[in-house]
């Protein structure tokens, strides 16, 4: 025995000492056959390792042993499955899928039309493997999609173009399910036990393959001629049989009217002897005796009602001044802090706003542009009353509702918020009442317009629902605004609606001018202006409606250009915490804009030579960038209109009003053209002069303190 080198004293080490050195020499080794097999496993593991999602099966493909295995128990149901490297799944959906194609078809009147037909169907579980060994995975494609076409086409043959539209296309949907099934039925794929190496043999029809359940006609498309003469027929259809009601209904209303006449004149002639004017007289004075004895105060004025009678008024209402006072209590209190987080949520929901860019501030009323018209009885009779009944709605639900529909047609707005304004007088407040009250109440309360459902019967429901969940009539937004002790800590944020909306109500059918015959009219002669030229609107469009005389009318208060100066001036306030007059120097840009407008609008259409445009544009342009620059250098300088600037003005409104003239109203004005355009530029160019002149006057002496 030789001597372990290795030991001391020549003896072999121990057994668990040379396992270390063998494990110490073959370490590297190891770690090369470890990482080698982790990668192979990775690599192998997406063929080995297959799950079954739910509602699949999984038929296997065995590369060695016959490929597709067609016995139903060697089917891979739901959850992880285990294979051969070599060896493949083909995974089947078993749920109820559904498929959408488009077909081409002639129908019955030679009416050429293109049909979108949805099949709904299922596989079933021990037919998949001759499904894919026969058909393969694009079975949809290979063989149903095809024979619905086919079915289709032999169905839509034997209908017209109007009973495929309208009558007809359940039957036919229903056609389509029980030719394809019948078809489906006759056609069979066969396997012998010849053809299979492992003896496997089969024979099965398509139906057996899968379950249809509906063939549904999503879509028609037929020739637009086509479509809008089926239109017309049914719409007249619908048509006789609303006229048909119509003849019944009044048939019923002439039959009912004859007894209610017969009833009457049958009670007339009974009591006719017995009542004279004196009667009638005598018995309206001991009702307003008892009127006037009741506890409730009244005022009676004594001969000036009909026939001498008496005319009983009630007392006025709770002041001004006690309905202020409850208001200031009312703010406070629990019943108006609950109203917080429905404000909260109205102010969240504003998205959109109009595109009209003016900056921040106030517009003045008198420079507002306003555009109004009026619908005639007949309308405003069908809106007061049979869409009302109809749908169960409000005149406000209807005007909201049109309102908002213009401005998604125009803005292109789904959803908005607006400021409604009410009346004010709503009855919120113990004891006290202000409904004969003489004042002006109102309301001011943020509403959001959303259109966003499709049809108009959907977004009216949503608008009328809107406003059906505003507390107390929206009275209680200003009081948390205003008054509340928290001020406008109480909502979340406040944000100012490009749009008021204000319907102040029907005045009754005797409001009109000239309509007579009534205690109250409209005054017929000019009575000046309903709202002050200085009063201000935050909104950019004010829309105000009423019913006066049976009629509705609407009047639209528009804040453009003429509303720089307001901008200018609430933007500086607001951004910089300035307050100026700024806008005032603009007020004469707003009031040239139309001009400018116009004369770009004839130059770029080729009406007017464009120097004379640009002389025009640049004269603005120059004064009121010379204004803009002495303020910005703290030099600011007030420049008045002289008479050169007015009549400038009025020569280029002349020509602006001669040029359209002859253009669209074919008025003979080229005679005078050409001299007052000459006229329009010399004094142009005078008034730039005189501007730019004051201009370095006032500049030299503000330089030196004179």
């Amino acid at each position: 025995m030789k001597p372990n080198p290795e030991s001391l004293d020549g003896r072999p080490p121990p057994k668990r000492y040379r396992w270390w050195r063998f494990i110490e020499h073959s370490l590297p080794v190891i770690v090369i056959y470890l990482m080698v097999a982790t990668l192979v496993s990775f690599l192998i593991a997406p063929n080995v390792i297959v799950t079954v999602p739910t509602g699949h099966v999984g038929i296997l493909w065995k590369r060695f042993r016959g490929g597709t295995q067609v016995d139903p128990r060697l089917l891979k149901d739901e959850g992880m499955r285990v294979l051969l490297p070599w060896d493949k799944l083909f995974l089947y959906d078993l749920r109820l899928q559904t498929h959408d194609d488009t077909y081409n078809a002639i129908s019955k009147d030679g009416v050429y039309l293109t049909a979108t037909i949805n099949i709904r169907f299922r596989l079933k579980h021990d037919a998949v493997p001759q499904l894919h060994q026969t058909i393969g995975p694009d079975y949809i494609a290979r063989m149903l999609s095809p024979e619905i076409g086919n079915r289709a086409r032999e169905i839509f043959a034997e209908y017209t173009a109007e009973e495929i539209y309208s009558t007809k296309r359940q039957e036919i949907q229903k056609k389509i399910r029980t030719h394809t099934e019948a078809m489906l039925g006759q056609s069979s794929f066969s396997r012998t036990e010849e053809e299979s190496e492992y003896g496997e043999h089969y024979k099965i029809s398509l139906d057996e393959m899968l379950i249809i359940y509906d063939t549904l006609v999503l879509g028609l498309e037929l020739p637009a001629a086509v479509n809008a003469a089926i239109n017309r027929k049914i719409e007249q259809y619908y048509l006789v049989q609303e006229y048909g009601f119509r003849v019944e209904r009044e048939k019923k209303e002439s039959e009912r009217k004859q007894i209610e006449a017969n009833g009457i004149r049958d009670f007339q002639q009974t009591v006719t002897q017995g009542i004279s004017d004196s009667y009638v007289r005598w018995r309206g004075i001991e009702a307003t005796l008892q009127l006037a004895q009741s506890p409730n105060t009244k005022i009676v004025i004594i001969g000036s009602g009909k026939d001498g009678l008496p005319v009983i008024l009630p007392l006025k209402t709770d002041s001004f001044r006690k309905w202020a006072a409850g208001l200031q209590v009312y703010a406070n209190s629990l019943a108006l802090v609950r109203e917080t987080p429905y404000w909260t949520s109205v102010l969240a929901r504003a998205d959109d706003s109009l595109p009209i860019e003016l900056g921040e501030g106030h517009h003045r009323i008198s420079k507002s542009l306003s555009v109004s018209f009026t619908l005639n009885r007949r309308l405003t009779e069908l809106l007061l009353t049979r869409v009302n009944r109809v749908y169960n709605t409000e005149i406000n639900d209807l005007l909201l509702t049109a309102l908002g529909r213009s401005l998604q047609q125009i803005f292109n707005r789904s959803k908005l918020l607006i400021h409604l304004e009410g009346h004010g007088r709503e009855e919120i407040l113990d004891n006290i009442r202000v409904d004969r009250t003489i004042g002006w109440f109102t309301s001011l309360y943020p509403v959001v317009l959303d259109l966003q459902a499709g049809d108009l019967l959907n977004q009216l429901v949503v608008v009328k629902e809107e406003l059906r969940e505003i507390p107390n009539k929206g009275i209680g937004y200003g009081l948390l605004q205003y008054l509340h002790e928290g001020g406008q800590d109480g909502l979340s944020k406040t944000v100012v609606p490009d749009l008021t909306f204000n319907y102040l109500g029907d005045f009754g059918s005797g409001t009109g001018p000239g309509s007579g015959g009534e205690l109250f009219s409209f005054a017929g002669g000019p009575r000046g202006a309903e709202i002050g030229g200085d009063h201000r609107e935050d909104s950019r469009l004010v829309v105000i409606g009423m019913i006066a005389d049976g009629q509705l009318r609407l009047a639209f208060l528009l804040f453009l250009a003429a509303g720089i100066s307001d901008a200018v001036d609430g933007f500086l306030a607001k951004r910089f915490g300035m307050k100026t007059e700024l806008g005032a120097y603009l007020d004469p840009l707003a009031d040239k804009v139309l001009i400018v407008s116009i004369y770009v609008t004839l130059g770029i259409t080729g009406v007017i030579p464009l120097w004379i445009v640009i002389l025009v544009v640049s004269r603005d342009f120059m004064i009121v960038g010379a204004i803009i620059l002495s303020w910005l250098i703290d030099k600011p300088v007030k420049i008045k209109p002289h008479i050169v600037s007015k009549a400038n003005t009025a020569a280029q409104i002349v020509f602006a009003c001669l040029v359209l003239g002859s253009h669209g109203l074919d008025i003979d004005a080229e005679p005078v053209l050409t001299p007052v355009m000459v006229l329009v530029a010399v004094l142009t160019l005078v008034s730039v002069g005189l501007y730019l002149a004051e201009w370095v006057r006032h500049m030299n002496s503000a330089e030196t303190g004179t």
